[in-house]
C-alpha cells in the first residue's frame, strides 16, 4: 500500500493480481489495474485491462510524482513500472542475470522524485534477502547487497535506506543504512515480530513501522525515540503515510483497513522540540 505526496489517494496491490487507486476522503475505489495482461485493450470507468502474460500476485506497490508513477513487485520476481498519466503497457525492469529473478519481491519503495526504487527480494534458496537499488529513468539496477530484510523504505532524498531486519531467529529490528557511506548508522528496537512495512516522512524526521506483532509505531527518526503505538487485533501487513506522517493507512491480516491520525502526537513532539 502507498500514499502519493498529494495526500488525496492511496494505491494498493493484492494477491488477486490487481492494483487499485483509492480516494482517501471517500474511501472509494477510483481506478483499477488488472495485472494479468500485457497489451492495453481499452479504458472503461478508470479500469486498465491488459492481455497476454501471467505476472503473479502483487506483493508490493510504491508511488511517486504525485501518484502518477507506480512501481509494483510480484511474487514471481517481476518489477513493473506504470505512468498513470498515459494508458500504456507497463515497463518491465530486467535484471542482468535471469537467475537473479528467482526471488519474491517483498517490498518496493520510491524516492520522492521517483528517480530511484529500493527493492527487497527474498531469494528462494534460503532465508537471506537482497536489497536492490534501481534507477527508474534508465531502468538499470545500480547497486545491491545481501541482508536479512523483511521491509524497506528510502528517505525522500534517497540517501538513507530504512530496513526491517532480523537478528538471528528474532525479528523486529529496524536498521537505518546510509547508502553513500555504505554502513548502518542507527538501529531501532521495539517490535517483537517481523516488520512488514516502513514509511519515512518528507522532512526525514519521522518513521512509521508496521509489524506482525499487531502494532504500528511512530518514531522520531533523528533521536531514535518511540512516539506512539497503535495496536490492532491481528498482524499488520501493510501501511502507508501522508508526507508529514500525520495520517496513516494500515491493512491487517483480517482484511481491516485502519485510518490513523497521529497529528496530536506530532504537535506535542514539535512543541517539545522548540
Amino acid at each position: 500500500m502507498a500514499i502519493p505526496t498529494d495526500g488525496v489517494h492511496a494505491v494498493s496491490g493484492s494477491w488477486d493480481q490487481t492494483i487499485r487507486v483509492w480516494n482517501l476522503d471517500t474511501g472509494r475505489e477510483v481506478r483499477l489495474i488488472k495485472g494479468r495482461e500485457v497489451r492495453r485493450r481499452r479504458a472503461i470507468k478508470g479500469t486498465l485491462d491488459y492481455h497476454g502474460s501471467h505476472w503473479g500476485a502483487v506483493t508490493s506497490v510504491a508511488t511517486a510524482v504525485g501518484g502518477n508513477l507506480v512501481v509494483a513487485g510480484y511474487d514471481d520476481g517481476a518489477l513493473k513500472v506504470w505512468d498513470l498519466r498515459i494508458h500504456r503497457t507497463p515497463r518491465t525492469l530486467t535484471r542482468a542475470s535471469p537467475k537473479s529473478s528467482e526471488a519474491t519481491v517483498e517490498a518496493v519503495a520510491l524516492t520522492q522524485d521517483g528517480t530511484f526504487a529500493i527493492v527487497n527480494c527474498r531469494r528462494d534458496e534460503g532465508p537471506t534477502s537482497r536489497i536492490e537499488v534501481w534507477h527508474i529513468p534508465s531502468g538499470k539496477e545500480t547497486m545491491r547487497f545481501d541482508v536479512h530484510a523483511t521491509a524497506v523504505a528510502p528517505s525522500p532524498n534517497g540517501r538513507l535506506i530504512v530496513i526491517g531486519a532480523s537478528r538471528g531467529p528474532a525479528s523486529g529490528l529496524i536498521v537505518i543504512w546510509d547508502r553513500i557511506e555504505d554502513k548502518a548508522i542507527r538501529t531501532l528496537e521495539g517490535h517483537t515480530n517481523r516488520v512488514t512495512a516502513l514509511a519515512v516522512s518528507a522532512d526525514q524526521r519521522r518513521l512509521i513501522s508496521a509489524s506482525e506483532d499487531h502494532t504500528v509505531r511512530l518514531w522520531d527518526l533523528q533521536a531514535g525515540e518511540l512516539l506512539a503505538v497503535f495496536t490492532a487485533d491481528s498482524p499488520i501487513l501493510a501501511c502507508a503515510a501522508t508526507p508529514d506522517c500525520e495520517i496513516l493507512v494500515a491493512g491487517d491480516a483480517l482484511g481491516a483497513v485502519h485510518f490513523l491520525h497521529f497529528d496530536e502526537v506530532l504537535s506535542i513532539s514539535k512543541s517539545a522540540d522548540i
